[in-house]
């Protein structure tokens, strides 16, 4: 089954929500509510997340720098998947899915929340929003929030003005 846009959109920002939460106030609650979503009722399948849960924060311990980063990065393309594997076989969990992961961007600290967009197509992206490298911006990119715009390692750019 080929996840909707609007679902994949979703699954980016739930992965992407969760690894920020990792090692802020807000880790807690999306531990929690992550377990509790994995578990779906089942206090067996909700400590496995916990435990897995746990996995990924202690994977983070003390790194730093672009080791950090790398590292942030597969944790949330790993969540990303499983996210995606259990919006497929319980789509009806896709709006508890939303709902935490609004919950849980108002508990991040100011731009906490970051998302990599790694493959085409449109998506659309409430926050703060950071783009570097080389890419293609046009009727499918839809930004809210604040957005820096600009290539690696040169200053940021703001993006033209929309028409």
């Amino acid at each position: 089954m080929v996840l909707d846009p609007v679902s994949q959109a979703l699954i980016i920002s739930g992965g992407g929500v969760l690894v920020s939460a990792i090692a802020t106030d807000a880790w807690a609650a999306a531990r929690a509510g992550f377990a509790r979503l994995f578990g779906r009722g089942d206090q067996d399948r909700q400590a496995s997340a916990e435990q897995r849960l746990d996995r990924s924060a202690t994977q983070l311990d003390g790194l730093s720098g672009d080791e950090l980063e790398q590292a942030r990065q597969a944790q949330a393309q790993a969540w990303q998947t499983r996210l995606a594997d259990l919006v497929e076989e319980h789509p009806e969990l896709a709006g508890e899915l939303a709902s935490l992961v609004r919950e849980i961007e108002r508990q991040l600290p100011a731009g906490g929340h970051r998302v990599h967009i790694t493959d085409a197509g449109a998506v659309s992206v409430g926050g703060n929003v950071e783009l570097r490298g080389t890419f293609v911006a046009g009727r499918d990119l839809d930004l809210s929030g604040t957005a820096t715009v600009g290539s690696e390692g040169s200053p940021a750019e703001p993006p033209p003005e929309r028409r």
